[in-house]
């Protein structure tokens, strides 16, 4: 269908429009029970997607694809739009579908769309919700909403009318998407609406699909008349703590987004890296390469000594941090010596050991390069195709003989052997499992620590290019840990060096309790 095909009828522009305002009615913080009055930019999308008709009077668009930053009203519209397909689109029987990828998030759009029924005399007269489904009944015209995700059963022989999809760059699995695709293809015109934010670059997901096709799309690379797009983001190459950025990527920007908390966020991001990539992606809604990434390798390079002395450090205390191999994998040795009372740095020195045979492979595989840092001298090769868990015991006891051990922090998992034999050479072993709630202080020490140029490194090349590697995951409350599935290469180093942190931090009120007689020896769970 060409362009000089289809025309604007003004008609049906407004009167979806005039539906947001004489129907629906917000529901959240200042604006509750105020008429939902689109702004510009809703209004823009909205007339052209339900505006635009093809020579027959159909809809012209069948897909649209709309990516917007977070706080800018999208989940309110898609409800509105919800309710809007439901009720005034005139289609007998019509099947909505509010999809996402899991059921909390498909749950939101439901909700939003069941408050704005209540709010509404007319709505709550002609509409009946059933809670316990996520089900929105529409009985004049056989009509129904229902939340779906790819959580629940299979979704196959749906006749869907109009699909809404939310936060389609969270899916982690194309499956419920492409049995969605094609579920409205016996209706005359069948609507699927994607509103997301922007997701991560680097994964082969159905997000970042969509999202590529969108960009040809707009570009005219790839022209498609049945495909609406539309993308709010920040230019990359903008500087991402200017105020003009965050109103170029923010259509809300001043009525649901806050200026003064805006600029908040920002600065968090501005000083603590771990929230950069988050800040990037949801705030000004610009693909990133990794969820929240921990370490800038320009503020590491920085903390670098070519040379420190490494006798200065003879009768520091010493925490030796161990991250275990699962026998075929490189396994890890930290040293973290804390400061002392002239000269405030801490000091880092890494061991790493790797399987001979799983060098050569993973060398061919993926072009690391640990046979050329072995000849360097920086990771030691054992024999065969399993790590020497006994090497590694002689290789702690000869660290100790040089720099006595105050604790070696070690995770439990496949390391009862070892840690064993350690307690019985005399070791104080201390078992340290790989919870958030463990790492989150040290983790938030280092971040500070690199930023203030408080950690001394040899510039080791391997623990380097794991700190590049380092994604974290946040919980609700804010604790962050290293997440070894999300950061795709190896971050064995960083592990074991927050281990031994980690034990730094706790050290001086432990020590006061064992002071107090409360010190507890031999095998320690934290």
């Amino acid at each position: 269908m060409s362009d000089d095909e289809d025309y604007f009828d003004e008609g049906a522009a407004n009167k979806v429009c005039e539906f947001f305002s004489r129907f629906l009615r917000l529901s959240t913080g200042k604006w509750h029970g105020s008429p939902f009055v689109l702004q510009q930019w809703q209004q823009d999308i909205l007339r052209e997607l339900f505006g635009r008709k093809r020579s027959d009077g159909l809809r012209k668009y069948r897909q649209a694809y709309i990516e917007v930053p977070k706080k800018n009203g999208k989940s309110t519209m898609l409800a509105g739009i919800v309710l809007y397909m439901l009720i005034a689109d005139g289609e007998e029987s019509s099947e909505i579908y509010g999809a996402a990828n899991d059921r909390e998030q498909s749950g939101l759009i439901f909700r939003e769309a069941a408050k704005m029924v209540r709010a509404s005399p007319s709505l709550t007269r002609m509409l009946e919700i059933r809670e316990s489904t996520k089900q929105i009944f529409f009985r004049k015209t056989n009509s129904f909403y229902k939340a779906i995700s790819s959580e629940t059963a299979s979704h196959e022989g749906l006749n869907a009318s109009c699909i809404v999809y939310d936060e389609l760059h969270a899916s982690k699995s194309r499956e419920l998407w492409d049995t969605l695709r094609y579920a409205g293809a016996a209706r005359e015109q069948p609507l699927t609406i994607v509103i997301t934010t922007a997701g991560l670059a680097g994964t082969n997901s159905i997000g970042i699909e969509q999202h590529n096709y969108a960009v040809n799309v707009l570009s005219g690379v790839n022209p498609d008349d049945t495909f609406f797009a539309k993308i709010y983001a920040a230019n990359p190459i903008d500087d991402p703590f200017s105020e003009a950025t965050w109103k170029a990527a923010n259509p809300s920007y001043g009525v649901t987004i806050d200026a003064e908390s805006f600029r908040e966020a920002a600065n968090e991001a501005k000083i603590t890296p771990s929230k950069l990539n988050s800040f990037l992606r949801y705030r000004l809604n610009i693909w990133t390469q990794q969820n929240e990434r921990f370490i800038p390798l320009h503020d590491w390079d920085l903390c670098g000594e070519e040379k420190f002395s490494l006798q200065s450090l003879r009768g520091r205390d010493c925490y030796l941090g161990v991250d275990l191999a699962n026998k075929t994998d490189i396994t890890a040795l930290v040293q973290v010596f804390p400061p002392v009372k002239d000269d405030p740095n801490y000091y880092i020195i890494p061991h790493f050991f790797l399987p001979s045979e799983s060098a050569i492979s993973r060398d061919q595989a993926d072009n690391i390069g640990y046979q050329t840092w072995h000849r360097q001298g920086h990771i030691e090769l054992t024999e065969g195709n399993m790590i020497d868990l006994e090497l590694i015991r002689k290789r702690i006891l000869e660290i100790n003989d040089l720099y006595p051990l105050k604790e070696i922090v070690i995770d439990p998992w496949n390391a009862a052997g070892i840690s064993t034999n350690l307690l019985n050479d005399g070791m104080n072993v201390i078992s340290f499992g790989q919870s958030t709630k463990n790492y989150s202080p040290a983790c938030k020490e280092l971040e500070g620590l690199v930023r203030d140029r408080r950690i001394r490194h040899n510039n080791h090349p391997v623990l380097r290019w794991m700190a590049n590697n380092v994604t974290i995951e946040r919980d609700s409350y804010d604790n962050i840990r290293p997440s070894k599935k999300r950061s795709g290469e190896k971050i064995d180093g960083i592990t074991a060096m927050l281990a031994g942190l980690a034990r730094v931090i706790l050290a001086p009120t432990e020590e006061l309790a064992a002071r107090s007689g409360y010190e507890d020896r031999g095998l320690v769970f934290i």
